[in-house]
């Protein structure tokens, strides 16, 4: 029985990609193992997170992230979308939507489209990634 290099080689491949996780999404998120002190601040559309994250090298970054380039409003609810501007409809409240270094959710007021506004969260760790001291969402 004779094999072709190219048919072997080409194969080996499709068995490498059946053995990955089919959800990605379990690789991304964990900022806030690496990062500390959330704070929100809201600039028009734009909600803004900063924190304050190690570097990879020892050292530490004041690090911020426009949150709007990532999540979205659906009806009263966050997900993660790239360009959601979810700050265009949803508002920050009084300063109690930060917790304690575990909490990693983001609290806001969003609409829901029934003519209420709802009390709305994410969990930013599930996408927010440090990279050498700076923030990044992967969506």
């Amino acid at each position: 029985m004779k094999f072709s290099a190219v048919a072997v080689f080409g194969f080996i491949p499709t068995i490498f990609a059946a053995s990955l996780p089919n959800d990605l999404e379990k690789r991304a998120g964990g900022a806030y193992r690496s990062c500390e002190g959330p704070s929100f601040v809201q600039s028009g559309n734009a909600i803004i997170q900063q924190m304050t994250c190690g570097d990879g090298r020892g050292g530490k970054k004041i690090s911020w992230i426009n949150l709007s380039e990532c999540i979205a409003n659906r009806g009263g609810e966050l997900v993660w979308q790239k360009n959601g501007n979810f700050g265009s409809t949803c508002y920050l409240d009084d300063g109690t939507n930060t917790g304690p270094r575990w909490n990693t959710d983001l609290y806001i007021w969003c609409p829901n489209g029934k003519g209420q506004v709802v009390s709305a969260a994410i969990n930013l760790d599930e996408r927010l990634v440090n990279r050498n001291g700076r923030l990044f969402c992967e969506v």
